[in-house]
């Protein structure tokens, strides 16, 4: 592989952290603009169930990406196939990548690993609560 091996996947992870971020940072505003509105200073709580709700709405959104990007950086990962079994797929491009994925996996193949991701997306679904919190305390002490 050489040193492109290091870069496989790389402007599709550029392309997927694009409309993960936009949907993070816009769909937090917005939510909280919808659900907490009303509220003159919302609980840390009630902020970050709207925050984890946007975290978990962004990552499905795009977590089919992020699973076309590993397995792209993966297939240069050609080991000796076991017997009997079919040789390793080799993708072509990100679009075919995907189309294998859903031929011998079905859609579900796509998110596979998404659960995990939602646990650990926890953290920052909490970042940007901490961020908000930040912001009103800065703005009061003035």
């Amino acid at each position: 592989g050489g040193l492109p091996a290091l870069y496989r996947g790389f402007v599709l992870s550029v392309a997927g952290i694009i409309p993960y971020r936009a949907v993070y940072f816009g769909g937090y505003d917005t939510l909280k603009s919808i659900f907490l509105s009303g509220e003159e200073r919302p609980s840390f709580w009630k902020k970050w169930a709207v925050s984890q709700t946007n975290t978990t709405i962004a990552q499905y959104l795009t977590y089919p990406i992020d699973t076309v990007r590993r397995r792209l950086m993966l297939k240069g990962e050609k080991g000796a196939a076991k017997p009997g079994a079919p040789a390793p797929v080799v993708y072509r491009n990100a679009f075919h990548c995907a189309q294998v994925i859903v031929k011998e996996e079905g859609v579900g193949g796509l998110f596979k690993g998404a659960w995990a991701n939602t646990i650990r997306a926890t953290g920052g679904a909490l970042c940007i609560v901490f961020y908000d919190e930040l912001q009103e305390f800065l703005a009061n002490r003035k």
